[in-house]
């Protein structure tokens, strides 16, 4: 087999001494020859799997900056839909205000708010009226203030003050200025 090799290598007939070092000089030069080519393969991988990785990086960055533009925009959108939403409620209390010209038009637009506001109460005391009159037979005069005088009454209350007098005081200030 070896004769094979040497005669298809030109060295036919030199017993293989002098075609030892030619074949390993062949070989070793091969072998030089093909190093750089995979080291070339294996830096060009590596460029790859970096600019691979950079892709990303950009794609993720850009994708963030996106859903941070958009949190932006809906946030102002939130804020300019509230804000014309307070100029709404501001030009609707300042058309409520204005006199309209016919005396009956403006009398009823004037009880509007103290006729429910005394009907509210009207109903709600009878309501809790009933309700001291059956805890009062049931388990007595000690219980009604515990059962009947709740957190909600007591904000219902505060809610009449605050509407019917603090509103007073405010007038007040705008007039004085």
């Amino acid at each position: 087999m070896l004769d094979t090799l040497l005669s298809v290598l030109g060295f036919a007939g030199t017993g293989g001494a002098t075609a030892i070092p030619a074949l390993v000089g062949a070989a070793g030069g091969g072998i030089l020859r093909v190093i750089p080519e995979i080291l070339k393969l294996m830096n060009a991988k590596a460029d790859q799997a970096h600019e691979y990785r950079m892709r990303e990086l950009d794609l993720k960055a850009a994708r963030e900056g996106d859903e941070r533009r958009l949190r932006e925009a809906e946030q102002a959108g939130s804020i300019a839909l509230e804000v014309k939403g307070v100029e709404a409620f501001v030009e609707a209390v300042k058309a409520q205000g204005q006199k309209t010209g016919f005396a009956i038009a403006d009398i009823l637009n004037a009880l509007v708010r103290p006729v429910t506001t005394y009907y509210f109460l009207v109903l709600y005391g009878l309501a809790k009226a009933v309700g001291v009159f059956a805890v009062w037979n049931t388990l007595g005069h000690a219980a009604v203030v515990k059962i009947l005088w709740t957190p909600a009454d007591e904000a219902m209350l505060a809610g009449l003050f605050n509407f019917w007098f603090l509103g007073r005081v405010f007038d007040k200030k705008t007039a004085r200025a």
